[in-house]
């Protein structure tokens, strides 16, 4: 079998003092193809004799590919999966972001040697990896990387470049269960008073959340062009799935929002930080400050997105009609969204007690026993 090991691009006998310092190459020439491939994860000359064999077999069988062997996934990342993101998703800076960490641990492998088992390591390592701030690292943060590992892998197997994805073999974390905080009336009715000193943008920014169910974003990207006034309605176009929507507007909202006009042009957005006097980590900073004031606990801002759909889950609104508010595009995320009020529950149960009896019609078995 044509394995040897090389150091410093020589190759090396045993009797070497580098010998344990140097990489197994596999070399070898089948079916008019020549394979010379660096095997830095062996340690022993059996481990190379074996990836030699996985590569004559997969000569034979037709399924070798000389670039999952060359190719890096850094180099991937970089020349293939991030230039793809950056002309085709507005999230691209969360990718880079989540590429960072997956090129740092498969650095100097490539596509090929990336197995179900290394990811399963990277999987645990990460997790047990502090946040910058020293906090604990979330399964939800550990898998959003996996999903950009996914389909890097998937792009190199669209192109030919591997014979799999070897993430479809990997489970993701198991993340805890969407939270289930909204604003009640009386912790709505503190907060709106602790917002007061703030100004009164701040105090709409809260109301129009509780009023549209509106993001953060699309909230921020609303320009006076898109409020009509006369419709009662919002049209939101940048939004986080791509897909624009016309929100209605209550009647609340239309009194928060026509004090603010104040002769803007149309094309300035609502809560420009020129009129605001802050910008957007400032606002929520006077936000966060404002719920101490207000001893509201344990909520966030897109919390405001859970209460709206909370409301008109307790209000008897349709849940597609909740979902298309939402800009949803599937019901199983609006469900996590529109929660049950213990108020409704307390009805529901209540209602046992009405002496309504519901009545089915015999089975043919039953009427046959009469």
């Amino acid at each position: 079998m044509a394995v040897y090991k090389r150091f410093n691009g020589k190759r090396i006998k045993p009797n070497d003092p580098n010998w344990e310092h140097g990489t197994w190459v596999v070399e070898f020439s089948l079916r008019g193809l020549y394979v010379k491939e660096a095997i830095p994860e062996a340690r022993i000359k059996r481990q190379a004799e074996q990836v030699e064999t996985n590569l004559r077999q997969a000569i034979f069988d037709n399924k070798y590919n000389r670039a999952s062997g060359t190719t890096r996934v850094s180099e991937f990342i970089d020349n293939v999966f991030l230039k793809w993101a950056r002309e085709s998703k507005r999230s691209w800076k969360d990718d880079e972001q989540r590429a960072i960490p997956l090129k740092e641990f498969f650095r100097g492998r490539t596509l090929r040697d990336i197995t179900p088992m290394l990811i399963e390591k990277y999987k645990f390592e990460r997790l047990k990896t502090p946040t910058k701030f020293e906090r604990e690292r979330t399964p939800a943060t550990v898998n959003r990387e996996l999903q950009v590992l996914s389909r890097v892998l998937s792009m190199a197997y669209e192109n030919g470049v591997i014979d799999s994805n070897p993430m479809s073999r990997v489970r993701r974390l198991r993340e805890p269960l969407p939270r289930e905080r909204y604003l009640t009336s009386e912790e709505e009715e503190r907060l709106i008073k602790a917002l007061t000193p703030y100004g009164e943008h701040l105090q709409a920014l809260v109301i129009l959340g509780l009023e549209t169910g509106l993001r953060l974003g699309e909230l921020l990207s609303v320009c006076w062009q898109d409020i009509d006034f006369e419709r009662r309605s919002v049209y939101v176009e940048k939004t986080k799935t791509g897909r624009p929507r016309t929100v209605p507007l209550s009647a609340r909202s239309i009194t928060t929002l026509k004090p603010l006009r104040q002769g803007a042009p149309d094309a300035e957005q609502v809560f420009h930080h020129t009129r605001t006097g802050r910008k957007r980590r400032q606002m929520i900073v006077c936000f966060t400050s404002a719920l101490e004031e207000a001893k509201v606990t344990n909520f966030h801002f897109h919390d405001l997105r859970r209460t709206f759909a909370t409301r008109l889950r307790a209000a008897g609104v349709h849940q597609m009609d909740i979902m298309t508010l939402l800009g949803h595009t599937t019901l199983k995320v609006t469900l996590g969204y529109a929660r049950a009020t213990q108020q409704r529950l307390v009805e529901a149960i209540d209602a046992l007690s009405n002496g309504r009896v519901l009545e089915f019609a015999p089975s043919a078995r039953q009427v046959r026993e009469k």
